[in-house]
């Protein structure tokens, strides 16, 4: 049979003996192993390795705290897992270690009265090795669960008082790291639009197909793109931007693929696509497949990133106010992108992960640069960071529905972004 290991969260013996006087019971049945498994023992080790290394740096954080969802039915169990998990993980599989089932956690579970407070200095990362039903603890892989949040933190927010105190602006850092980038190519290239002036309906994500196999209900594709239709004509747009992903992976007719986009172009507005992870090649192909009618009006995006300038900037004269949620930027430059060729399946906190470090990672960017993005199936905005991403545009989205209008001001120096909603 072969052997599987697993990286599991386990007390310090000293604590629990004390723990069993105060109605905690960490030995036995009260003890199940986490979802993550692998084959790769010498990868677990390195990562520990690596793990111990890290906790004397304090700049990175690996904050751990009991989940949100810790009490069980039974109110009686907690879990206690780490915040960053997705930061975690690619870690792991820089050491090539690899999970084998979908979904994983590092966890550990235990028997506890009603409002325990944990001592999380007296937890230790551990490797296990499972097989069968056999279950052995490796102790020599033991390192201590360093929750690095915490390093100098009395020593930050003294910091932070002598700061405010000399009325300097204090600057709270972000506890979540960036998310490590699969790629960080892509050069961000000023797009004209024939109008002059960017006047936008955005939308992102329709997955459209001709047979049953997509995100959304394919018998809504025609009311779909009717909606484009009506959106064009009553917001009075001169292009239509699309964030990637127009069409599901297993879109495999380039007819299809050339039917459509023809269709939509026949609303009149000039049309920018840029190419999704379900969708990258199959936009590529179209660009020589368009017929002569539409090879001036439908320009494929073949780089990651597309940039939307305003057509008279005065760096010196500008006054945006950009709607809905998104601070206010000096210099408007917005930059469109759906992954950046970095297609993680991301929710919550990772959007906020991934976002940053597209903005951190690719030297084009200033800070004031508003970055919208698909790909996230999330509508999530970060308000401080000037960046963001759209929600699908299908009609099966029913209220969920988004799309963004860009638009520049009257003098042509600033652009102002609108996200909206199926009303």
């Amino acid at each position: 049979m072969t052997k599987k290991y697993a990286i599991y969260v386990v007390p310090d013996e000293t604590f629990q003996y004390e723990s069993i006087s105060k109605g905690i019971n960490w030995l036995g049945s009260h003890m199940t192993f986490s979802g993550f498994s692998t084959e790769n023992k010498d990868g677990i080790k390195k990562f520990l390795r690596w793990y111990k290394k890290k906790s004397n740096e304090t700049e990175n954080n690996i904050p751990w705290k009991p989940s949100k969802d810790s009490l069980s039915a039974s109110k009686k169990a907690i879990h206690f897992r780490s915040q960053n998990l997705m930061y975690l993980r690619s870690k792991l599989s820089k050491f090539n270690v690899h999970n084998l089932k979908k979904n994983w956690h590092i966890t550990c579970s235990a028997g506890v009265p009603k409002g325990y407070n944990f001592d999380q200095t007296k937890f230790f990362l551990i490797m296990i090795e499972l097989e069968g039903k056999k279950v052995t603890w490796l102790e020599e892989t033991r390192t201590p669960l360093y929750n690095l949040n915490q390093t100098n933190k009395n020593k930050k927010k003294e910091n932070r008082r002598k700061r405010k105190k000399k009325g300097k602006k204090v600057i709270k850092k972000k506890s979540l790291p960036m998310l490590n980038l699969k790629t960080k190519s892509g050069t961000l290239k000023k797009i004209k639009p024939f109008a002059g002036r960017w006047n936008a309906l955005v939308i992102t994500d329709c997955h459209f197909n001709y047979k049953d196999d997509s995100w959304f209900d394919i018998s809504l594709i025609p009311q779909t793109i009717l909606k484009i239709g009506k959106l064009i004509q009553l917001h009075g747009v001169d292009q239509l931007i699309t964030l990637g992903d127009l069409f599901q992976s297993s879109c495999n007719s380039d007819e299809y693929t050339k039917h459509v986009v023809e269709q939509i172009a026949e609303f009149g507005a000039e049309m920018f696509m840029i190419g999704g992870n379900h969708d990258r090649g199959k936009t590529s192909r179209l660009k020589n497949n368009l017929s002569k009618k539409y090879a001036t009006q439908i320009h494929i995006v073949t780089d990651y990133f597309m940039g939307c300038f305003p057509s008279n900037p005065n760096e010196d004269e500008v006054d945006v106010r950009t709607e809905n949620r998104i601070s206010q930027s000096k210099y408007p430059r917005v930059v469109f992108a759906h992954d950046a060729g970095n297609n993680y399946k991301l929710h919550g906190k990772q959007i906020e992960m991934f976002l940053r470090a597209l903005k951190c990672e690719h030297q084009f960017f200033k800070p004031t640069d508003l970055l919208i993005t698909g790909h996230t199936h999330e509508n999530r905005w970060f308000d401080s960071e000037d960046m963001g991403s759209l929600s699908p545009f299908h009609m099966d989205q029913g209220k969920y529905l988004k799309y963004g209008l860009l638009k520049e001001t009257e003098s042509g120096g600033a652009l102002k972004w609108k996200v909206m909603g199926n009303n």
